[in-house]
């Protein structure tokens, strides 16, 4: 019986870890993401203030 359990564990840890990783993983993306589109935005600045002087 505690075998069985064991196991069982052992499977809801790995689906868990598995779902954690996956949270991290959209989480970075979100940030890359955010940190490209701002970057984006300031370089579009620069160039708008660079054709404006």
């Amino acid at each position: 019986m505690p075998i069985g359990i064991h196991l069982r564990g052992r499977k809801v840890f790995k689906i868990m870890n598995c779902f954690i990783l996956y949270i991290c993983i959209k989480i970075d993306l979100i940030k890359i993401r955010f940190i490209l589109s701002s970057i984006q935005m300031i370089l579009v600045r620069l160039f708008y203030y660079g054709i404006i002087a």
